[in-house]
């Protein structure tokens, strides 16, 4: 026995047209509140960056026994790139032992070699602001060096007290913009907060 033959009602071009009006509205909303995310991302991923970099130019100084230099500037990373303060790259480099032949000898890629870099930050625009150069001792302490043995140094110098680097989109910092600031004590403790935050026992990561 044939089955009573029964209608199937599908969309019509109006209805398929208000729906995809609506999704069309619903994706340009969508699309600012993404590009945002994506922002804050590279700032914070930027951030994390350098901190890695800071305690890898410490951990480097501390199991080589010898002095490290943390590097800021506008080049790549290379072993022989000029330091320069608020700058979106980075690079660690291994100074020679104090009047060993490497010491004394030409600088090169072998007496100062590149250990680690990063240019993230100028990939994204995110800038960095912050001293030029760190140098750890092999203790993993900051000090003090007025005569850095570093190629292309110029007149920037390494100092023994607490460095502070602010990461941010752009030159300003905005409700919607996340950022973040990386800070280096003395005595080599590296920590990142969020500079949208004051540090209490309800925002560990406060600053």
């Amino acid at each position: 026995m044939l089955k009573p033959w029964r209608h199937h009602r599908g969309f019509t071009l109006v209805e398929l047209m208000v729906t995809l009006a609506v999704a069309a509205l619903l994706l340009v909303a969508a699309v600012p509140a993404f590009g945002l995310w994506i922002q804050n991302v590279q700032i914070r991923s930027t951030a994390e960056s350098l901190q890695n970099g800071l305690r890898r130019a410490q951990a480097e100084a501390i199991t080589r026994g010898t002095q490290t230099v943390f590097v800021l500037s506008t080049s790549a990373p290379a072993w022989n790139a000029a330091p320069t303060a608020n700058a979106s790259n980075w690079s660690v480099r291994a100074q020679p032992v104090a009047n060993s032949a490497e010491a004394t000898a030409t600088a090169t890629d072998k007496t100062h070699p590149l250990i680690e870099g990063s240019t993230y930050g100028s990939q994204t625009n995110v800038s960095i602001s912050g001293p030029a150069l760190l140098c750890f001792n092999s203790g993993g302490r900051l000090i003090t060096s007025t005569a850095v043995a570093v190629p292309n140094v110029g007149s920037a110098s390494c100092g023994a007290s607490p460095a502070t680097y602010d990461i941010k989109r752009g030159d300003t910092i905005d409700a919607d913009h996340k950022a973040y600031r990386v800070t280096v004590t003395v005595g080599g403790r590296v920590r990142m907060c969020d500079l949208g935050k004051t540090l209490s026992s309800d925002n560990p990561d406060g600053c």
